[in-house]
């Protein structure tokens, strides 16, 4: 992605408890973001 400059971002979604993901993508230099999410599943 750091090489295409027709990218502007990428989101992931990882669960909260899938703290192994979130250390690959921390140490890819990805940051969390602020928002929260809310769902309803039915």
């Amino acid at each position: 992605m750091k090489e295409d400059d027709s990218i502007g971002s990428i989101r992931l979604y990882v669960d909260t408890s899938n703290i192994r993901a979130q250390k690959v993508y921390e140490a890819l230099g990805m940051n969390r973001e602020h928002y929260r999410l809310y769902e309803e599943m039915k």
